[in-house]
């Protein structure tokens, strides 16, 4: 037991151990907190990058979001120009369906205007005819006053008939 206790040992036991120390520390410290360091600056460049990529996805979300409120602003802008252009093309269409009604209503009332016309001609040139008839068959024969007023009655009832039928037809 002397040997443990003995001085040169001690020294001799605490250089090993100092070299022990200095020979772990070159051999294993410093490289694993060389490693250590550089994993810490690994993990840190990551996390940064991950956060720069957050910020960068985030700006892009964000810019996205307001993308999209400016096309749903310019499709409602679109959607209202194209029903007030709509109502327009519905005022155009009513307007001119209205002319068109006018234009057909103004040219059957002149047909309307022509056939009278023509009827009432037709009716004049009929009644001449008559007249004339009436006259021949007064001259074939010799003819009394009430023959005369029957026949004269006898013709303006034909003559009403006749425009009575036209006015109904009309």
């Amino acid at each position: 037991m002397e040997n443990i206790l003995n001085p040169t040992s001690i020294i001799l036991h605490m250089i090993n151990a100092a070299i022990l120390f200095v020979a772990v520390y070159f051999l294993l410290y410093k490289p694993v907190r060389k490693f250590m360091t550089g994993r810490s600056e690994r993990i840190a460049a990551q996390l940064n990058e991950a956060q720069e990529i957050k910020n960068e996805s985030e700006k892009a979300l964000s810019e996205s979001r307001i993308k999209t409120l400016d096309a749903d602003r310019n499709a409602v802008d679109t959607i209202e120009k194209s029903a007030v252009q709509a109502q327009k093309n519905a005022g155009a269409i009513i307007s001119d369906a209205e002319n068109k009604a006018e234009q057909i209503i103004s040219r059957a009332h002149d047909e309307a205007g022509r056939i009278m016309k023509e009827t009432r001609e037709s009716m004049e040139a009929e009644a001449a005819g008559l007249a004339v008839a009436i006259a021949a068959k007064i001259l074939e024969r010799e003819v009394n006053a009430e023959d005369n007023r029957n026949i004269i009655e006898k013709f303006l009832s034909e003559v009403r008939h006749k425009g009575e039928t036209r006015k109904d037809n009309d």
